[in-house]
């Protein structure tokens, strides 16, 4: 850890790599998140996501709580994979959501409600069948991360078209604008429609920063804002 952050020493990625393959050879399930990460992130090496899915493999079967959220992203939303698996996607989201993580681990909300809303949109784009169960489980999915801005647009649309609730424009409303006031743009495009003709705020609203989803792959475009996967 002190050569991968460069923390008294200079930053050495090879010297980090070459410590922590010797703590996975001792069985260190510290050692395999971390070696997960480092292919996954490209630190030093080239990335390779399926590398990374090994060694975090490894990591969760040691029943390390830190890697259920990643493996969950590498199945869902990898790009390297020629064909993702969402089954185990939703497997280890889920995993992560009930995990009981370290009391010293400060990102333990943050993982749960990445896990949360990105299973949700897995329920929303990717799955078919029985609508009253899935919308069921998206809104207590989603209704999780209430502070989120992605979260607080897909309830918006939820209320807004009835699915899985009683359609209310009022509450769907009152949802976009959390989300438009947090900066999230379809959020604030939508929410300007809502608006009363000539409300001075109407036209300015619709053209928010275009702010990721927080639980997103970096490089990729908010959830919202993409078209759904392929069914799988």
């Amino acid at each position: 850890n002190l050569y991968f952050d460069g923390d008294g020493v200079p930053r050495d990625y090879t010297t980090a790599r070459a410590y922590y393959e010797a703590g996975a050879l001792a069985g260190y399930s510290g050692a395999f998140y971390n070696l997960g990460m480092i292919y996954q992130n490209g630190d030093g090496v080239p990335v390779d996501e399926r590398a990374a899915t090994e060694w975090l493999s490894k990591a969760a079967i040691a029943k390390n709580v830190l890697t259920y959220s990643k493996l969950g992203d590498l199945y869902a939303f990898g790009h390297q994979f020629t064909m993702h698996n969402v089954g185990l996607a939703v497997h280890y989201y889920r995993l992560a959501i009930e995990a009981r993580y370290p009391d010293t681990f400060c990102c333990a909300a943050e993982r749960r409600i990445g896990a949360a809303s990105n299973l949700a949109f897995l329920y929303l784009n990717v799955y078919k069948g029985n609508d009253q169960l899935r919308y069921h489980l998206v809104l207590e999915l989603l209704r999780r991360s209430p502070k989120d801005d992605w979260s607080q647009y897909e309830l918006a649309k939820m209320y807004g078209k009835g699915l899985g609730v009683k359609k209310d424009y009022e509450v769907a409303a009152a949802w976009l604008k959390k989300s438009a006031d947090q900066g999230y743009s379809p959020g604030a495009g939508e929410y300007g429609s809502y608006l009363p003709s000539g409300t001075p705020s109407s036209a300015d609203i619709a053209h928010g920063p275009n702010v990721l989803h927080p639980a997103w792959p970096v490089g990729d475009e908010a959830p919202g804002a993409r078209p759904p996967p392929p069914q799988l």
